[in-house]
């Protein structure tokens, strides 16, 4: 008898020092719907569309409180300098999501199995995004994330893959290092309802450049994106748990970060 993939991961044990990453087909086609949907319009990504690929994006902090979650209403992120050398340190807002967002199944199937598996304890904060990059021809080559190979200053990480229409390429990559010298396994396409999770503080992920099946027409891909401790970029200070030196500079940022 088939089983659940996040079912089975939200019984399994927190990956060891040694497994930095992992893979998993979670979702079914109706639930990446569902999830996406439960998010509702995304907003606009200032930062997107000039060196990196444009996106929409919207953010939610929860609080794990029992068997409950609770959203934090706080509409932008505060990461630490360490972290990124544009957004660090400054402000980015973002669209927050609908009251409603907890209400449905698919969404808490996704976040009991992501703390359940890494073992997120009561009383904690958990940063969550669903975002789209929408893909045009003279975005093909960009960057995807605007972040480079990067780590997001948190502990742990999952990345679960909602849509993909009209796009080639877009592999997830993990590195030891934030030159990309040293892969941890060969890049692969997420395709959707498949997840990746990975110890944030110990390496750096990325997503390689799109392109278009059918150049006729734009191509999107869309995401859920969760971490923890979120709580560090409420606030905007250091994880002391994670210390990788900063992803580099992104040029799209240095007029954002000003206002």
């Amino acid at each position: 008898m088939k089983r659940n993939a996040l079912s089975i991961l939200s019984t399994r044990k927190p990956l060891t020092n040694m497994l930095r990453c992992a893979f998993a087909t979670g979702f079914d086609p109706s639930e990446t719907q569902e999830v996406e949907d439960a998010a509702g319009e995304l907003g606009p990504d200032k930062g997107s569309g000039i060196d990196f690929i444009r996106r929409n994006r919207n953010l939610v902090f929860i609080l794990r409180a029992g068997d409950r979650w609770i959203q934090i209403e706080q509409d932008f992120l505060n990461i630490a300098s360490q972290y990124n050398g544009t957004k660090g340190g400054y402000r980015c807002f973002f669209r927050g999501m609908p009251d409603s967002f907890l209400d449905g199944p698919a969404v808490l199937k996704a976040i009991n199995a992501f703390a359940d598996h890494f073992g997120v304890p009561d009383g904690q904060v958990v940063l969550l995004l669903i975002q789209t990059s929408v893909i045009t021809p003279q975005d093909e080559g960009k960057c995807t994330t605007g972040d480079g190979i990067h780590c997001d200053g948190v502990d742990v990480c999952m990345l679960s893959v909602l849509r993909r229409e009209n796009v080639k390429g877009t592999r997830s990559a993990a590195f030891l290092d934030p030159e990309g010298t040293q892969p941890l396994f060969t890049p692969r396409v997420l395709q959707p309802g498949e997840c990746m999770f990975w110890r944030d503080n110990r390496v750096y992920h990325y997503v390689e450049p799109a392109s278009l099946v059918d150049e006729s027409k734009p191509g999107y891909r869309t995401v859920l994106v969760m971490g923890y401790p979120g709580i560090h970029q409420v606030i905007g200070i250091n994880n002391p748990n994670n210390t990788l030196p900063p992803s580099g500079l992104h040029p799209s940022w240095v007029e954002v970060r000003k206002e």
